[in-house]
Parts: C-alpha cells; structure tokens; sequence
C-alpha cells in the first residue's frame, strides 16, 4: 500500500496541497510526485511477480482520479459535493463516465 505523507507547514495555508515550504502544489509537481508512486507501485507488483498487475497500474493516468470517482459514487448529488461543483449537471456531463447497460449477446 502507498501512503502519501505531507509535513505540516509552520504558517496556514489556503491551499489543500502544498510542499514542505508551504507553497501550494502546482500541477506540474504533483505530477511528478504521481509518476514517481505509480513508477513505485508498478515495481513493486513486478517484484512480487504479478507482470499483469504491473501493466495496469503502468497504464493508469493522472487524470483519471476525478472522473473514476464521480462514476464510482452512486449518488450524482455526493459527486457533486465531493468535485465541489455549482449545479449536478456539470458533474453529470463533463465527469460520469457510466456507460449504457446492454443484454448479452447470442
């Protein structure tokens, strides 16, 4: 399991994610703090000899996150608090990703 550790900053900030200097996190280096644990988790699935396991989390994207959570949460009014959107639709639109539920084939 990957856990993600940040050190308190000596003054408050505004911000939900900064570095240790109390800087918000930028894009840019929250990133390469994502590649570096996915490279980490990626390794570690190959050392415990699951090459599978390994391709998959090689193939998991940063973007991901918001859209996989707002699609896993049943409730479109608790995806909608938790993206922290105005209206439902927005949440509907731009992150569900739940697609159409088809009979099997013969």
């Amino acid at each position: 399991m990957l856990t993600i550790t940040f050190p308190l900053p000596r003054r408050m900030s505004k911000y939900l994610l900064i570095n240790k200097h109390g800087k918000r996190m930028t894009k840019g280096m929250l990133r390469l703090r994502w590649d570096k644990a996915r490279e980490k988790a990626q390794q570690k699935a190959l050392d415990q000899g699951d090459p599978m396991l390994a391709a998959k989390i090689g193939g998991f994207q940063f973007r991901d996150i918001r859209p996989q959570a707002a699609s896993e949460i049943i409730d479109i009014g608790d995806a909608n608090l938790l993206l922290g959107h105005s209206k439902q639709e927005i949440t509907k639109r731009v992150y569900r990703r739940i697609g159409a539920t088809a009979k099997p084939s013969k």
